[in-house]
């Protein structure tokens, strides 16, 4: 039993962390992009989209996958969670940083909150999240906004 637990783990974590650091090496810039995330519970209707900002073409391509359900590309959000709010995302109190964002379809449970618990709790945040790294469970890309 302890072993397959332990595989488990290993196997999500592995999972996550692949997800993660896909991106690895210099990134090629490009002009910045804002796509429209749907969360799986927002706080309230208005609120019911996050939006991202990306900046690099490697983080694009995989933005772009993950909007058109291309392959197997994995399609939930993830990054690291930056206090304040961003005029592309001003329904949150909080954004992802451009150069964190990823998809993952499996990720370890501790990253995993949802972004109106992050909103609640934003000055708690070291306390339930690993590194600031959320994984949006369940989120999708669902539009590019044109700003």
């Amino acid at each position: 039993m302890t072993i397959r637990t332990t595989a488990a783990t290993a196997l999500l974590a592995a999972l996550a962390i692949t997800a993660t650091t896909a991106f690895a090496g210099p990134a090629a810039q490009v002009e910045p992009r804002y796509f429209a995330v749907q969360l799986s519970s927002a706080p309230t209707i208005e609120a019911q989209e996050f939006i991202i900002k990306v900046t690099d073409k490697e983080r694009l391509d995989a933005t772009l996958q993950a909007m058109n359900g291309k392959g197997d590309a994995p399609r939930s959000v993830l990054g690291k969670v930056v206090r304040g709010r961003e005029s592309y995302n001003s329904h949150w109190n909080f954004h992802l940083a451009p150069d964190s964002i990823g998809f993952f379809d499996f990720a370890i449970t501790g990253c995993q909150w949802p972004a109106n618990y992050v909103e609640d709790n934003i000055e708690n945040l070291n306390s339930f999240l690993p590194d600031n790294t959320l994984c949006l469970t369940g989120s999708r890309v669902v539009r590019e906004v044109i700003r």
